[in-house]
């Protein structure tokens, strides 16, 4: 029996003149949508069947961060589409699950943070 992958979470990727819609799904995907046409560019594996629930973009570093099952997070090139890394909530967490996850930008500091 086919699934039909609901929508988990969203995140805005603004790149040059372009924006994207991207869309963690329920069984361990991403999708990547062009905001103007409404046309699917891209369809990501996130490496398991667990559901994307956070997703977040850094535009300083142009960067997409994905949070899987609560326990993993993957790092993504919006612009080639590649995973680029991935880690478990454990080693940023002392064995703890993730619960939600923000990108900032500190002017001040001119730092880049992702909080857990």
């Amino acid at each position: 029996q086919d699934s039909i992958a609901a929508p988990s979470s969203l995140a805005l990727v603004q790149e040059a003149e372009t924006a994207q819609l991207w869309v963690g799904s329920g069984m361990g995907t991403l999708a990547v949508f062009e905001i103007q046409s409404g046309m699917l560019v891209r369809s990501l594996d996130c490496s398991g069947p667990e559901v994307v629930v956070g997703l977040s973009f850094c535009h300083r570093n142009r960067l997409v961060f994905a949070l899987s099952a609560h326990r993993r997070v993957s790092i993504w090139d919006p612009s080639s589409y590649s995973c680029m890394q991935k880690y478990t909530a454990e080693l940023m967490t002392c064995g703890s699950d993730l619960s939600s996850m923000a990108t900032i930008y500190v002017p001040s500091l001119e730092k880049s943070m992702l909080l857990l």
